[in-house]
């Protein structure tokens, strides 16, 4: 497989918005993407992947895969008709209060530029997104190599590199999927703007948003937000 390498510096100056004040160095590790080839070879990450899962699991709603390495997240992705009946199903369709790992139903994952994927959190059960809590952390946000993102689908493995995060308590505009070219840049704006650190995305990213409740305040969301970096077609 033959990867288009690129370099990106990201020039993070990370502040939270609780009279912290955090000063750190000015020179910043560049993304080896060599190391990410070798995460997607060392977890097997192939085009087999879907049309295994689905046999493993018994179920053709599996669309891809959600790997996160830094907090050892591996999941398969599912997708139906709806954004409901995967709250309380899990990936062999049984009824599961903690659900599964999945896209929202208006989402085509190969094609569109802003993806939503779901999944559930809570105070007492260990749930695969409780996990997403750790970039809640500075430290551990701040650690470049703990931001990569690898989203396969059947056609194509995708790379992001996490950008940005938010909490919500009654601002839900990261749930709209189309979006005029004024409405689009606002809606960037408002990312950058509300996220617990600087963020950078870009007009012409192209994004992953992962929902999941939150308790800090009650009743709000935490939203990871990552752009895309590279992709390779199978």
């Amino acid at each position: 497989m033959e990867f288009i390498r690129k370099i990106i510096v990201l020039a993070f100056s990370l502040l939270l918005p609780f009279n912290l004040n955090v000063e750190f160095p000015i020179d910043f590790k560049e993304i080896d993407y060599k190391e990410i080839v070798d995460i997607v070879s060392g977890s097997q990450v192939n085009s087999k992947y879907v049309n295994v899962a689905r046999n493993e699991f018994n179920n053709q709603d599996i669309i891809g895969r959600l790997y996160i390495e830094s907090i050892r997240l591996d999941v398969p992705l599912v997708q139906t008709e709806d954004n409901e009946y995967y709250l309380n199903h899990d990936v062999y369709k049984n009824l599961d209060k903690v659900g599964s790992i999945f896209l929202d139903y208006r989402n085509n994952i190969d094609l569109d530029s802003k993806i939503l994927i779901y999944g559930h959190n809570s105070k007492n059960i260990e749930t695969d997104f409780k996990k997403l809590e750790n970039f809640l952390d500075l430290d551990f946000f701040y650690n470049l190599d703990n931001r990569k993102i690898i989203l396969e689908s059947n056609n194509k493995i995708s790379y992001y590199e996490i950008a940005s995060v938010v909490i919500t308590v009654s601002d839900f505009q990261h749930m709209k999927l189309t979006f005029t070219k004024d409405e689009w840049k606002k809606h960037i704006d408002w990312l950058n703007k509300s996220s617990l650190y600087q963020s950078f995305l870009d007009y012409d990213d192209q994004i992953l948003i992962m929902q999941t409740c939150y308790y800090e305040p009650d009743d709000s969301y935490l939203l990871i937000v990552a752009k895309k970096i590279e992709e390779e077609l199978y």
